[in-house]
């Protein structure tokens, strides 16, 4: 038996013509996966709801529960690239280049002391 979504199911091999599906009595997409065209593609980061605990976001790197909005959310200086969360170098970038320019001035100020 090989259903699609939205079909009766009575186990989630029932469903296995649609990648990143379970059976939930009718074949659905797993939790971290939403409907797009008959398939199960990857929800956004702050799409995934989440409680307290967090335990939720754990399988996504990088990504942490906001309470405030009970969904993921990535972390400081990570910014969200669909369902991943990527270093944020524009940030990297910015305190690197600050850095650079105290540094300068830090050696200028010695030499002109």
């Amino acid at each position: 038996m090989s259903c699609i979504l939205g079909d009766s199911c009575k186990a989630t091999s029932d469903c296995a013509a649609v990648s990143n599906s379970k059976c939930d009595t009718n074949c659905v997409c797993d939790d971290a996966f939403k409907v797009s065209d008959g398939s199960c593609v990857a929800k956004a980061v702050n799409e995934i709801p989440c409680t307290d605990k967090g335990d939720e976001c754990e399988s996504i790197d990088n990504a942490l529960c906001d309470a405030g909005t009970d969904k993921c959310q990535c972390s400081p200086n990570f910014v969200m690239n669909v369902a991943t969360c990527e270093p944020n170098t524009a940030a990297s970038i910015r305190v690197g280049a600050t850095t650079l320019v105290l540094s300068v001035f830090a050696a200028i100020w010695a030499i002109f002391r």
